[in-house]
């Protein structure tokens, strides 16, 4: 809460694991007693089921994810030491999420939503620059760490 300002983001789960765009957004105005701000995100839920066949259970830990991740951004950038730290902004940061496609299609053979470590992380040079700048990777959790997405200085996959 800021300035007489609530927000809140629910977001949907299956088998304890919440979904990435899955949500409904609210931003609420305490003072004038009025919602500001609403986004239904909400999806098909019997899609989402049909969509969502992978264990809940990851391959591989956070810690070999974040491993993955930093011996990526080394091999790109040998010469430096970016000092990565990782950074919790949201709920959803720097842990497990199903990857949900903004817009999902269903078609006759379908591809199972992803389960994913979704981690959010910054350098030294984007501190310098304004500390609450961050960065992320998106790292599948079953298939021994694939990048998914990480959009990272000159580094674009997606």
């Amino acid at each position: 809460m800021k300035n007489g300002l609530a927000y809140t983001t629910l977001f949907n789960t299956y088998n304890g694991v919440q979904y990435l765009n899955d949500y409904i957004y609210m931003h609420y105005d305490l003072v004038l007693d009025r919602v500001v701000r609403y986004r239904n995100e909400l999806k098909d839920p019997e899609l989402m089921k049909k969509l969502t066949t992978l264990s809940p259970e990851p391959t591989i830990s956070k810690r070999k994810a974040k491993q993955i991740l930093e011996e990526n951004l080394s091999e790109s950038y040998p010469d430096e030491d970016l000092q990565i730290q990782y950074r919790i902004l949201n709920g959803h940061e720097n842990d497990l999420n199903w990857y949900d496609p903004v817009e999902l299609v269903y078609s006759q053979q379908p591809e199972p939503i992803r389960l994913i470590w979704y981690i959010s992380f910054n350098d030294e040079e984007m501190r310098n620059k304004d500390s609450r700048l961050t960065t992320t990777a998106i790292i599948d959790a079953h298939t021994g760490g694939e990048i998914i997405n990480l959009r990272y200085r000159d580094i674009d996959i997606s």
